[in-house]
């Protein structure tokens, strides 16, 4: 927590120091709303993701103008918020490796209840809230045309799995279950930003780099 009130520290200084009596910084501030669906790869045979794994992101950026005069030119930072889901098939497990280490593993939700009935669920999901720091170098041209290339640094604020479903148990019958915990997962993440559009309407892009559990700790996977 000290680390995400630092950077919005530093990130509100760097904006509040930035007019320069062309353009004030009311004028360069920005707001954006980003819907999307992940698309998530991982080696792991047990997991099945879903077909549509909504998310929603909302930034705030500070747009400077590259060069003297009116120019096309512009480079910008910001901060913002991002929730994505992760619909799957399985269950989070934590086992003892080699060195002693609780390891995360997925295995595949059971067909029968603890008690030999049939299980049914409705969803079962991983959610993941980050604080994003973006910054895109961007072109904008005459006619509204728009395109934008960056980069992106984010860190793990929270994180939790949510079943709706019958009791793996047997013991509560249909109900939801919510477990929350970090155990083994990247505390930040980064990749690369792409953006094309049409005056208000964009196309994002983003292709994350970094894993998302800790290296032989956990499934190997990307968003």
């Amino acid at each position: 927590m000290k680390k995400v009130l630092l950077i919005i520290l530093l990130f509100t200084t760097a904006m509040a120091s930035a007019q320069d009596g062309k353009l004030g910084l009311l004028k360069r501030l920005t707001t954006r709303v980003d819907l999307f669906t992940d698309m998530w790869k991982t080696t792991n045979d047990s997991i099945k993701p879903g077909s549509i794994n909504p998310g929603v992101s909302f930034y705030i950026m500070l747009d400077t103008p590259m060069g003297e005069g009116k120019t096309p030119w512009s480079w910008a930072v910001g901060a913002g918020l991002t929730s994505e889901n992760l619909y799957n098939n399985v269950f989070l497990g934590y086992k003892t490796n080699t060195t002693g280490v609780y390891e995360t593993y997925f295995y595949r939700i059971p067909a029968k209840t603890a008690t030999n009935t049939t299980l049914t669920y409705k969803k079962n999901k991983m959610v993941f809230t980050f604080l994003d720091l973006p910054f895109e170098l961007r072109y904008r041209s005459e006619n509204g045309f728009k395109v934008a290339v960056g980069l992106k640094y984010g860190l793990l604020l929270g994180f939790h799995t949510k079943y709706k479903g019958d009791d793996p148990a047997g013991k509560i019958g249909y109900g939801k279950i919510k477990t929350s915990t970090s155990t083994n997962l990247q505390s930040s993440r980064y990749g690369l930003t792409f953006a094309v559009g049409y005056k208000s309407l964009m196309f994002n892009g983003y292709y994350q780099l970094s894993k998302t559990f800790k290296d032989n700790l956990g499934p190997d996977m990307y968003p």
